[in-house]
């Protein structure tokens, strides 16, 4: 089975939309264009949203693709958060009243912003409930998204699946069975101190939830869990290279270039390192026996990573006076609106002129690679054996997959191997 991973970002994201909306175009122009290329949907933080629309979608992948390019071209940050000048100056005045005054009214903000559109702009455009009726009907095998849990320090995978396919667990990482809602995908994407988190119940305790990208140290390990033979992973990172923005400024950090690089660890990295240690234990499991392997566990997975061909930081630099006024100038005291703090400000820019900047590269990267994007469709879209699933489910190797993308699809785009 094929399996569809969409990384984090924020507004970032945008550039999912773009390659997403290129695929179906391809498979399309090509005469096959199945309903569900991709059997299994899994995604973290602002990805996790992108997920749920394609599960979602009635008419499946080619409309949850169209209907996600929408959104992304017409995006405002009011869409998002509450973005007016009244709005954030109750917002900042809380928060400096906490600071101030804090000890004195007992006074505890949430988070900085109101998210309360984003909840709206979820209800109106996701039918959450089509997600369990494409898996009764056969058409998608599991869907996941994650979330970090402020309560236990767990990371928690939520995903609706087949009755065959098991919950597990890891060190600090647990899947939970469930129907995918709202509240899962707002605690999937909110983004640590920015937006609040959300709390939901698990099993008989409640949980306070914040962003799945945070403590996930495995993104690639519930695609697996969940019967994945091949794995399509669109990250909004631009790979090993590192941003030309990185090593530019020699003067103390600004708070907003802290906050970018924090941000980044949390988006951006996790990623790149699990496609390292794929290719490491890849090498280690070339070398055992067919048996061994079985033994052990393990079990092929190939590897196809898209992921932007610029720096995002670059196009946000150019688009920042977009942000909203009152962001701008609150965030721009702490340097969101500099050269340096465009890592932060890329992750909060949800506006049209840097989201359709992002679809059209997300497109043209894409379509650059297009034999090999339809290749590694077309061998691995149909659905395969049964998963080796559940709480024992040991490491998995991938001993042969589709060449890389290009200049910026990193050095680990061949064999790959990977621990759950």
């Amino acid at each position: 089975m094929l399996a569809l991973i969409l990384t984090g970002g924020g507004a970032r994201a945008a550039y999912q939309a773009g390659v997403l909306a290129a695929i179906a175009d391809l498979l399309r122009a090509e005469g096959r264009a199945p309903a569900h290329p991709f059997q299994i949907l899994c995604g973290n933080s602002a990805g996790a949203i992108n997920i749920a629309a394609l599960a979602s979608a009635r008419e499946g992948f080619a409309q949850g693709a169209a209907h996600l390019e929408r959104i992304w071209e017409a995006f405002r940050s009011d869409q998002v958060f509450v973005a007016d000048t009244l709005g954030l100056s109750a917002s900042a005045g809380r928060w400096l009243s906490a600071l101030t005054l804090g000890w004195l009214t007992g006074s505890t903000p949430k988070a900085f912003l109101d998210t309360s559109p984003l909840r709206r702009l979820l209800q109106r455009e996701l039918h959450l409930e089509t997600i369990d009726t494409h898996i009764a009907a056969g058409r998608l095998h599991a869907v996941a998204v994650g979330a970090s849990s402020y309560s236990t320090g767990e990371q928690l995978t939520f995903y609706s699946a087949g009755a065959r396919v098991a919950q597990w667990q890891r060190a600090q990482r647990r899947a939970v069975r469930t129907l995918i809602t709202t509240e899962h995908l707002l605690a999937s994407s909110a983004i640590p101190i920015l937006f609040p988190p959300v709390l939901i119940k698990v099993g008989s305790a409640y949980h306070w939830l914040g962003d799945g990208a945070m403590r996930q140290v495995a993104p690639m390990s519930p695609a697996i869990h969940l019967g994945a033979r091949a794995i399509l992973v669109v990250s909004t990172g631009i790979g090993s290279r590192g941003s030309p923005l990185s090593n530019k400024y020699q003067s103390h950090p600004s708070l907003a270039q802290v906050g970018g690089h924090a941000l980044s660890g949390i988006f951006l990295d996790t990623i790149a390192f699990d496609v390292e240690l794929l290719h490491r234990t890849n090498a280690a499991i070339a070398n055992l026996s067919s048996a061994q392997r079985e033994a052990l566990g393990l079990r092929q997975v190939a590897l196809l990573q898209i992921h932007p061909s610029e720096p995002i930081e670059t196009i946000a630099v150019r688009h920042r006076m977009q942000l909203p006024w009152m962001l701008a100038t609150l965030f721009g005291r702490v340097g969101v609106t500099e050269s340096r703090g465009a890592a932060m400000l890329s992750y909060l820019l949800f506006e049209a002129r840097f989201t359709r900047e992002l679809i059209a590269l997300g497109r043209k990267d894409a379509l650059a690679q297009a034999p090999a994007i339809l290749q590694f469709i077309g061998q691995h879209s149909a659905p395969g054996s049964e998963p080796h699933s559940g709480p024992h489910s040991g490491p998995h190797s991938a001993p042969h997959s589709a060449p890389g993308l290009g200049p910026h699809s990193g050095p680990h785009s061949g064999p790959q191997a990977v621990s759950a």
